[in-house]
């Protein structure tokens, strides 16, 4: 059987350390999907949603009458991202818990909208879901040789 000399550095080189919320908050900003964790009929979901951090809020935006909307408005739910790079065996990984509210017009719905991204996939964003950061926790990996 053939031996990996691919990997450049061993497991026991890797370090890996809880970040502290603003460090969590600024790699959050650095990337363009997370994915919304939510309940769903009682059981857990997650669904891949291109967002955008305000402030220290997560928000994007939500077809009002999708199963999406209807499932995060007024609850507890998760958000996470990360980057990871699976060549060099490093990355980090950002999870904010908070309340979830849909917003349909308002002062914040209208920043929001010209700041988030246009969704990638096909249909009609005419919500946006803001979600009020209570919990971050965040861990990050990297090599120490």
């Amino acid at each position: 059987m053939p031996t990996d000399t691919t990997r450049p550095n061993a497991p026991e080189s890797a370090a890996m350390r809880e970040l502290d919320r603003g460090e969590a908050l600024e790699l959050l900003g650095q990337v363009p999907v997370g994915r919304v964790v939510y309940s769903h009929e009682a059981l857990p979901a997650a669904r891949p949603v291109n967002f955008v951090l305000v402030g220290s809020d997560v928000a994007f935006r939500v077809s009002g009458d999708s199963e999406l909307a209807e499932a995060v408005d007024g609850n507890v739910v998760a958000f996470e991202a990360d980057h990871i790079d699976v060549h060099r065996r490093i990355g980090w990984s950002v999870v904010v818990t908070g309340l979830a509210e849909l917003l349909e017009s308002g002062p914040a719905y209208e920043r929001i909208v010209a700041e988030a991204p246009e969704p990638w996939a096909p249909g009609e964003y005419d919500r946006v879901v803001r979600i009020r950061t209570e919990l971050v926790a965040g861990r990050r990996i990297t090599r120490t040789a």
